[in-house]
């Protein structure tokens, strides 16, 4: 995959994500977590720059996505993140999101390199190496369906996540109790 093709598989590992931090009220902190998702997906590719790793080996690997993972939850558990009060919960959930970011964007790439011929070893230093042999990663026609396919649903999704109003038209008795504005009191 090329960077265009690794940003739409992150992208389609972002939406869930999204949708549950605006389901949950952190809509706010969303694209702070999809930006460190996109910036981690590039880190293995790195490997093409540093004489010492040879391409696709220990950074394309499950050992790599762990400890990207507790790299980025260390990092903004210790930095702080987003629209959360600093409480030992919330610096609980921000190193599980850290953790779910740092190690889901490495898995994301995995995913898009494990369908080219080359491969991926995932088990390094296992020397095993998986291919589904489905596209060839300089495919430009596959890298924009997935930046294509992952923009268009990670946007549904999150735009989606975004609507307060229930999608079976009924209101919520919690809406209409929180509202000052009531029919009955004028």
């Amino acid at each position: 995959m090329i960077l265009i093709g690794h940003f739409g598989i992150t992208l389609l590992f972002c939406a869930p994500l999204a949708n549950v931090l605006v389901t949950s009220g952190y809509r706010n902190d969303v694209p702070q977590w999809v930006g460190i998702a996109l910036v981690v997906t590039l880190l293995p590719d790195f490997d093409l720059f540093l004489p010492w790793f040879t391409h696709r080996g220990v950074t394309h690997s499950l050992v790599a996505a762990i400890c990207l993972g507790v790299i980025v939850a260390v990092t903004v558990t210790a930095v702080g993140s987003g629209s959360q009060p600093t409480t030992s919960t919330n610096r609980l959930r921000r190193a599980g999101l850290g953790f779910t970011v740092g190690a889901g964007g490495i898995v994301s790439h995995l995913i898009g390199d494990v369908l080219t011929p080359m491969g991926i070893r995932p088990f390094v230093p296992v020397d095993s190496v998986y291919s589904l042999n489905l596209v060839y990663a300089k495919d430009i026609g596959a890298n924009l369906a997935f930046i294509a396919i992952g923009v268009v649903v990670f946007l549904t999704v999150y735009s989606r996540s975004n609507d307060p109003v229930p999608t079976d038209g009924s209101m919520s008795s919690e809406l209409a109790a929180d509202s000052e504005i009531s029919p009955f009191n004028p």
